[in-house]
């Protein structure tokens, strides 16, 4: 196969089209289309799944009891072709860390962005992965994430700081919207702790070591 392609005439005319279909998706204004159709497919999955959306003046002022600053996040990406048990395990660490700066986030919905397909999402995510509550829950849907910091496979774990927002009700993925100092990000499947831990060591971070000490204690039942 490879020496018949390395043997294979290319038609210029049809190299010419590609060069050109090339150009434009290197556009500014094929990518302004593409980020306004990301927009509006997550306006339509909110409707079905309540997003873990900063609150107004988070990004400015930080929220009470949260250990993590306005400024930080801690995003944990998965996806529902991952095993059950591995997604309710980061899930109840989420829930155990208890700040709405720590946030389940997925790539989309299985079977795309239909209002079927959306509300039967939320009837699985409630009921496989034993969600009571999703008003309660940090899970947000968003592919401009996953864009922003390269993110191919699932898991990985993701610190982010130094986050500015132009407009907190708008994608924290989203390039002309976020903007991060620096991010660490922990690939392949890692418990949240590990990835906490590895998180601590690469930035002597005092929020972050608080964070693992919160999960560790939780599960020590201290």
């Amino acid at each position: 196969m490879a020496k018949d392609w390395e043997n294979y005439e290319i038609d210029p005319a049809m190299l010419e089209k590609a060069k050109k279909t090339v150009e434009i998706t290197k556009s500014p204004e094929f990518n302004k289309q593409v980020e306004k159709y990301q927009k509006k497919t997550l306006e339509a999955i909110e409707r079905y799944v309540p997003a873990a959306q900063a609150k107004e003046g988070d990004v400015a002022e930080d929220v009470a009891g949260a250990l993590l600053n306005a400024d930080e996040r801690l995003y944990v990406l998965v996806s529902t072709s991952m095993p059950k048990g591995t997604i309710k395990r980061y899930l109840a660490d989420i829930n155990k860390i208890g700040d709405p700066n720590v946030i389940m986030v997925l790539r989309g919905v299985p079977g795309g962005v239909k209002n079927q397909n959306l509300a039967g999402f939320r009837n699985m995510i409630v009921e496989q992965w034993g969600i009571s509550d999703l008003d309660f829950t940090n899970i947000q849907i968003d592919p401009l994430i996953f864009r922003a910091y390269s993110i191919e496979a699932v898991p990985a774990i993701i610190y982010a700081d130094g986050l500015k927002l132009v407009d907190i009700e708008q994608s924290e993925g989203w390039s002309e919207n976020a903007k991060v100092k620096d991010a660490y990000i922990v690939r392949g499947d890692a418990s949240l702790d590990y990835a906490v831990e590895s998180i601590y060591q690469k930035t002597g971070n005092s929020r972050v070591l608080e964070i693992l000490q919160k999960m560790r204690r939780g599960f020590y039942g201290n």
